[in-house]
């Protein structure tokens, strides 16, 4: 991924919403492992007005995950839904109203995450979106390393059947099929 390229584009378009509003709320959303973070730390160190937010800082607890688990046989139509902690959907609704109330540092806020532009989740608090695509294999390559890297010993492979990389796939897969969350991006990026 050419981080600086892809930054540029970004920030291009950045400005340019920039001159419609005097801040703007920016969602950034794409398969888990695609570079979502990494991209969101790249562009909030080489533009301070960006005031980023990680949706890993939000999400459900283990314990939560677990018993998602039992939900893969009856295929919740809402597993996208049940991934995130809607308590930290509140939270995120406050950072926003805090953002556009009361910080005078930043005029964007970027919030990556999974899933986020599912209509049941923060649809109405973006003015803008970017959605991330690249090769879902790659992706699942770099998923898999910071996993076992993070979980050591703990760490087993998605075909384990408690595994929530399972489950998150089986998620992935219904939310572009029926949220179809390219579409409605303002800007795709392509990872190659």
């Amino acid at each position: 991924m050419d981080l600086s390229k892809i930054s540029e584009q970004i920030t291009s378009s950045l400005n340019e919403w920039l001159k419609h509003k005097g801040k703007v709320v920016v969602g950034l959303d794409g398969y888990s492992g695609i570079g979502k973070t990494t991209l969101l730390k790249y562009l909030a160190e080489k533009n301070k007005r960006i005031k980023p937010l990680f949706m890993d800082d939000f999400v459900t607890t283990a314990n939560t995950k677990e018993k998602l688990l039992s939900q893969i046989e009856n295929s919740s139509p809402s597993l996208s839904l049940e991934w995130r902690d809607h308590k930290g959907f509140e939270k995120i609704r406050d950072l926003i109203k805090e953002f556009k109330d009361q910080d005078t540092k930043h005029n964007i806020l970027l919030l990556e995450g999974i899933f986020l532009f599912h209509p049941e989740v923060l649809n109405d608090v973006w003015d803008k979106r970017i959605f991330i695509d690249g090769n879902i294999g790659e992706a699942d390559e770099r998923r898999i390393k910071r996993e076992k890297e993070r979980w050591g010993l703990d760490y087993f492979p998605e075909t384990h059947p408690d595994s929530y990389a399972r489950l998150f796939k089986i998620a992935w897969a219904r939310y572009l099929k029926l949220n179809n969350p390219m579409a409605k991006a303002d800007l795709v990026i392509k990872i190659d």
